[in-house]
């Protein structure tokens, strides 16, 4: 997806990236979140690719406020 593309999203976006993952993977978690408009970025520690449930879990209910 483009810089442009990204940059019209107009819905709320979370990008989350696992930090034991392919190097590099983060920091592109990062700069997508940057691009989209009122985007959210969170690494979650011990994370791999396939990040788990019970890693989520905390994460959505503190970006969903709950």
């Amino acid at each position: 997806m483009s810089v442009e593309a990204l940059s019209r999203v107009s819905i709320p976006s979370f990008v989350l990236s696992g930090d034991a993952t392919f190097p590099g993977l983060a920091e592109a978690a990062k700069a997508v979140a940057a691009m989209i408009p009122g985007g959210v970025w969170r690494n979650i520690a011990g994370q791999g690719h396939d990040l788990s449930a019970e890693a989520l879990a905390p994460v959505f209910r503190e970006l969903l406020g709950r």
